[in-house]
């Protein structure tokens, strides 16, 4: 009895080994994606324009009509400008830091961050009901972050784009 339950997770042991070792052969085929060449003053330009882009959105966010009572947006529209603001201020950090001779390796945990604050300002705004033409600027904020991200992972973000509700539908 002892062997053969050592005979079956020996046969598991190799099986999970080859199926790992094919993973690992199958990657090595890829060309690893390298960022763009570094450009000091594009970054900063990037970042000064999506810096311009959130507080556009949040400027928007901000003129919205009040919401009826018991409407449960008021809660995930003060989120939604909160995080615009804080991408906002990464963003100028980020610029101010490339403008001051910063490289990608001393700017990639701001570029991270603004990431991350542009996916939970897209969740927000799932959640809200948006007029197309606010829907459309935060495709456009998406696409210049995308021109960003070229130049720390050289990699597009496939994560699907913003499809919430419209006032204008």
């Amino acid at each position: 009895m002892k062997r053969s339950i050592t005979r079956l997770l020996l046969g598991m042991l190799l099986a999970a080994a080859s199926v790992g070792g094919a993973a690992a052969s199958q990657h090595e085929g890829e060309a690893e994606v390298q960022p763009k060449e570094w450009d000091q003053a594009a970054v900063a330009g990037l970042a000064d324009k999506l810096q311009h882009s959130f507080d556009a959105l949040r400027a928007d966010a901000r003129n919205r009509p009040p919401e009826p009572l018991g409407s449960g947006q008021s809660e995930y529209i003060e989120r939604y400008q909160d995080t615009l603001r804080s991408a906002e201020d990464e963003c100028r950090r980020l610029k101010l830091g490339v403008e001051g001779g910063k490289a990608r390796d001393d700017t990639l945990k701001t570029f991270e961050r603004i990431d991350e604050l542009r996916r939970d300002a897209d969740e927000d705004a799932r959640r809200l009901f948006l007029a197309k033409a606010t829907i459309e600027k935060i495709q456009a904020n998406r696409a210049e972050l995308e021109d960003l991200r070229l130049y720390y992972t050289g990699k597009v973000d496939e994560t699907p784009s913003l499809a919430g509700p419209s006032k204008d539908d």
